[in-house]
């Protein structure tokens, strides 16, 4: 006797662990020498983050519906809130990181002036 596959021809299949994939976003490949470059591929990899806000932002001014065309202006203020969101993005981040190390700084520091108070202060 033997286990549930005795009976069943054995089929090799190409292992996991030998499909390499890459991780580096396509705006980081390597080009190939040979290969012609591909028509509608997006390099830039915030590209589409700019594109959505970009369309969001028409919707709400109702660009697309009305056909119109926005000024210079607009665009440029556009930009520049976009621009302000993602640096008050990045200052919430700082923020939060740094409270987070503080805490755990301090933490670390109760832990020591304790651990100091139980082994040379307080003897029982």
């Amino acid at each position: 006797m033997g286990g549930p596959r005795a009976h069943r021809p054995h089929v090799k299949r190409p292992s996991p662990l030998q499909q390499v994939h890459s991780t580096r976003p396509l705006s980081q490949a390597p080009e190939p020498e040979a290969a012609p470059p591909v028509v509608g591929l997006v390099r830039d990899p915030h590209f589409w983050k700019r594109f959505s806000t970009a369309v969001h932002m028409s919707e709400v001014t109702g660009d697309v519906e009305q056909g119109l065309q926005k000024s210079a202006k607009s665009s440029v203020d556009t930009k520049d809130e976009w621009l302000a969101q993602q640096h008050k993005e990045k200052r919430h981040c700082r923020v939060l990181c740094a409270s987070i190390t503080s805490v755990v700084v301090l933490l670390v520091i109760a832990a020591a002036i304790v651990g100091w108070y139980f082994t040379k202060v307080r003897k029982i």
